[in-house]
């Protein structure tokens, strides 16, 4: 393990030479310098107690004389950068005697503070410049470490080394000392973790001993498992504090340590200390320790280098979510993967060898793209530009509704047979046999006047179903909706763009556009809940996942010589994206896409808005007016919705609606007992639990959780990629496996639940989903949420995920009745508590107030997509909950920015890439203007500026 903290005074600097927290009697705990620097200023060998505390007091250590050109009062010393070894090497060292275990350390931490060295770097601020520049020079001093902190009064053996790198750094250029740049370095931890781990198990199997990788580093083989359980007291204690807390991230986890430790307890001498630990260990322990350590000395095969299949793995894994990622990136994902068999160099040749992989340097950092990504992305700008201007347009001005025909009414008019339908033979078009239904509606006095829909037969492609409809109502637009639905209308593209922010009337202005369009339709959304649940909730019936449309071919004949458009289409990733538009071409379909690139992007690869928008030079229309909120709260959307979330969060925290602490759970059952809908959402997992506690405790008080409660198992999604669901690694007993198409002997919908990691040996990863299983307590008015697609327990109504209900009680068999009368069967598992969701859960969803928890331990998760996203679903109020103000702003002033392959291979100049984006976006909007205003013309002298709507 490798952490990396700042050393923030002089004080807690100069605490490193002496024994720091670990002082054992009799042990001399020798250090030693390192580093370039440490020789260019003539510090070799052992630390001598003046040399280091000259250094932490910034001050030459032969001179005396100030170090670096600039010193600040509040300067930080320097880093402390600690590396540990697992716990079965300190056991080895420890308990069976093998002294050759903390050379192997020492080794591995100087060959990975080697390669940190050669990243250093300083700030470069002459003549007006302000760029880094490499120096390759580093001072600094190793500390080993016997034991960790004691539990009880007594330390557990821990092996750890504390590198104190001082913030000094020599710039050759200027010729003289200066302070160091680190935020490279501290931003590459993992990679360098990596690069340690590698190194360090390598080092062990050619002393000779085995090593079995764990979920997070590796252990040698021959070690008890009861023996490491032993001696991980203080990794168990944090654990479990974690666990009190609600805390999963392992960086936040090891900030704990600081948290719970006890006082050091000096006097004890290293022979006593092994006594006693030999005292907590069995005779078997003891003998399988001292077996593992003699099984060393002889001599072993060193294992097969699988770097190839390494980097394999990494490359599946990595560009499963990503279109680009960073080189370091990719060798760390093979280097975790291939622990103990692969070296950095090997890694490294064979990314060199790769004639599918694209790199190019981005701001000082090597990212990579693969050719088959890159090939998506162009399959999908190749859709949208070779049939620019091919097409007609979508509605005919002769179908338009006219002003008037609903009150076109006579005093013996009858009334239309809504309904009724008849096949035709098509001998023409769709759009013609259409057009002379209506001529002939014309002639008939009826008292609503109907409208025809016309509708493909998937069988019989000859045929057309006329049906007739009511007229729907009239709807006034606003100006950018009219604008919008013109502008689909009269598009000639096979790919069309809309961009409506959030809460701007987009169902609305859908509506009205279809209503116009002359050709078959079918209206998708990427989730079940955006689909078969908003979508159908606000009138389109028929409304569809992505993925079952491009799974069903019925479904897709729908769209045939028609239209396909896709809401929510932010959330939809490239490969999905580049499935639907191979379908599209296949039955002459066009696609409509409606989304928001500034809210949540697809968790897969790609950022489609965004690669459509920037590349393909297409025409885009954007309805921005927002209608959800009013005054300054609109206010507040607006400027989120372009960007300014910080000039959002300052009018949001003027209207008193930020605030530091708060009781969110009063909040929200005052806002129940109001009437009114609440939606809670946290960045986090970890907070929203916290925060549902809070809830349900209220709500028990309040007396709206009746009579006893009852468990449930709960099905946690591990979320895995598919790389990571092919390792036996993450096949671990307990785990659930759920099927989603046929496997062998497994049936889509079924389940197995591993009893070893070999269990699901020889199924393809691609058909199943890994769950972890946990307990879900609920009672009589509980909110539930459904986490995954299924029906009840009837079997006649669909599960939508995301979708949320309330619990009415509980049947004699023990499953749980909704509120509307559905039953959903005690084992269904796809279930979690209601009351909070995350950002990406809320997009789609509108409440009349919305509560925000985003307290410290969610920061890492926050971003202007997630504030934007969470803020604008409320039609009346949206609460920010926080510990510290200005962290949150910080937090959410950054941007989810998503590098795209045929950006990676296009990228311009450093400084000329905002300007182009910039003129570019210029130019598409005053053309979309332009063409606005002439169809506006047009459009003119066919009909009202008042739109039909159903």
């Amino acid at each position: 393990m490798l952490r990396i903290t700042a050393i923030p005074n002089t004080s807690a600097a100069k605490n490193y030479y002496k024994s720091a927290d670990y002082y054992v009697e009799n042990q001399e705990l020798t250090s030693h310098w390192h580093g370039k620097g440490a020789a260019l200023l003539g510090l070799e060998g052992a630390v001598a107690k003046e040399d280091f505390e000259r250094l932490c007091d910034n001050l030459h250590p032969q001179s005396g004389l100030q170090l670096t050109a600039k010193h600040l009062e509040n300067r930080r010393v320097g880093y402390d950068l600690t590396f540990s070894v697992s716990k079965s090497i300190s056991i080895l060292y420890a308990l069976g005697q093998d002294d050759r275990l903390p050379n192997e350390f020492r080794g591995a931490v100087a060959d990975t503070m080697a390669e940190i060295e050669r990243e250093m770097s300083t700030r470069v601020r002459r003549k007006g410049a302000d760029f880094d520049r490499k120096t390759g020079n580093l001072v600094w001093a190793d500390f080993t470490h016997h034991t960790s902190r004691p539990i009880n009064g007594t330390p557990d053996p821990q092996l750890h080394i504390h590198a104190v790198v001082f913030n000094a750094t020599y710039d050759q250029e200027e010729k003289q000392w200066k302070a160091g740049q680190f935020g490279g370095i501290k931003a590459d931890a993992p990679y360098f973790q990596a690069i340690f781990r590698t190194r360090l198990a390598n080092r062990l199997q050619a002393l000779g001993y085995e090593i079995r990788k764990t979920k997070d580093d590796f252990e040698i083989t021959g070690v008890p498992e009861r023996t490491i359980k032993e001696f991980s007291r203080r990794t168990t204690l944090i654990e479990k504090t974690a666990d009190l807390l609600g805390i999963k991230k392992p960086e936040t986890k090891a900030k704990l340590g600081a948290t719970t430790r006890e006082p050091k307890k000096e006097g004890q001498t290293w022979n006593s200390l092994v006594r006693g630990w030999e005292d907590r260990v069995t005779l078997r322990e003891r003998h399988a320790i001292h077996e593992t350590v003699v099984n060393s000395h002889r001599e072993t095969p060193l294992p097969e280098l699988a770097n190839a299949a390494a980097l394999d793995w990494a490359m599946r894994h990595s560009f499963e979510r990503s279109s680009v990622v960073s080189e370091r990136e990719l060798v760390t994902t093979a280097l975790k993967h291939g622990l103990g068999s692969v070296s950095p160099e090997g890694i490294y040749k064979e990314l060199g060898s790769r004639k599918d992989l694209i790199r190019r340097e981005v701001d000082g950092r090597t990212m990579v793209t693969t050719k088959g990504v890159l090939g998506e992305e162009r399959k999908i700008l190749e859709f949208a530009q070779k049939g620019r201007g091919r097409f007609r347009p979508l509605a005919s001005p002769d179908s338009f509704p006219q002003r008037g025909v609903l009150s076109s009414k006579t005093e013996h008019a009858t009334t239309p047979p809504f309904g009724q339908s008849e096949k035709l033979r098509a001998g023409t078009t769709q759009q013609e046999a259409k057009h002379s239904a209506e001529l002939a509606l014309r002639s008939t006095s009826y008292s609503t006047a109907p409208t025809v829909r016309v509708d493909a037969s998937a069988a019989e492609p000859d045929l057309v179903t006329l049906t007739l409809a009511e007229q729907p109502k009239k709807v006034d637009l606003s100006p950018s909706q009219l604008a919008a639905v013109r502008h689909a209308w009269y598009s000639r593209d096979p790919l069309i763009l809309i961009r409506g922010a959030a809460g701007t009337g987009k169902t609305t202005m859908t509506k009205a556009l279809l209503q116009g369009v002359d050709v078959p339709w079918v209206i998708l959304a990427p989730s079940a809940e955006a689909s078969r649940g908003v979508l159908r909730r606000e009138g389109f019936e028929n409304a569809e996942t992505l993925a079952k449309f491009l799974l069903d071919d019925e479904t897709q004949q729908k769209a045939r010589n028609g239209l396909i458009v896709l809401d929510e289409a932010s959330l939809a990733g490239a490969h999905d994206m580049a499935r639907l538009i191979q379908v599209a071409d296949s039955i002459h379909a066009r696609i409509l896409l409606l989304g928001d690139r500034r809210q949540h992007k697809s968790v897969a690869r790609g950022d489609v808005l965004t690669l459509l928008e920037d590349r393909a030079g297409l025409p885009v229309a954007e309805v921005s007016e927002i209608r959800r909120q009013g005054g300054e709260y609109r206010e507040a959307v607006k400027l989120a919705s372009q960007g300014r979330v910080s000039d959002a969060f300052e009018k949001l925290d003027r209207l008193g609606w930020v605030k530091q602490g708060g009781d969110i759970a009063g909040d929200y059952v005052a806002a129940i007992k109001d009437g009114k809908s609440v939606l809670v959402v946290s960045p986090t997992h970890a907070e929203g639990d916290q925060v549902t506690a809070a809830i349900r405790a209220r709500l028990k008080l309040e007396g709206r959780l009746k009579g006893e409660e009852k468990e449930f198992q709960r099905l946690e999604p591990m979320h895995l990629t598919e790389a990571e669901r092919s390792d036996p690694g993450s096949l671990q007993p307990g785990l659930v496996a759920q099927f989603h198409r046929n496997a062998g002997e497994h049936k889509a919908g079924s389940r197995h639940t591993l009893a070893t990691p070999s269990d699901l040996s020889g199924t393809p990863a691609g058909s199943y989903q890994l769950f972890t299983v946990d307990r879900l307590s609920l009672a009589q008015g509980d909110s539930v949420r459904i986490t995954a697609n299924g029906k009840d327990l009837s079997g006649k109504h669909r599960l939508n995920n995301g979708a949320t209900y309330s619990v009415d009680g509980f049947t004699d068999a023990g499953n749980i009745r909704l509120n509307n009368g559905w039953v959903i069967s005690k084992d269904f598992g796809h279930i979690a508590p209601g009351y909070v969701v995350t950002s990406h859960a809320s997009q789609g969803r509108t409440v009349d107030v919305a509560l925000l928890a985003m307290g410290n331990q969610s920061v890492r998760a926050m971003g202007s997509e997630q504030f934007y996203v969470s803020t604008s679903r409320a039609r009346q109020k949206t609460q920010i909950y926080c510990d510290d103000k200005e962290a949150v702003r910080d937090a959410i002033q950054r941007d989810d920015q998503r590098m795209l392959a045929s950006e990676l291979v296009r990228a311009p100049r450093k400084g000329i890439k905002e300007k182009l984006k910039k003129r570019v976006a210029f130019l598409r909007d005053l053309g979309s203007r332009v063409m606005d205003g002439v169809r506006s013309r047009g459009m003119e002298k066919r009909r009202d500026l008042t739109h039909e709507l159903g």
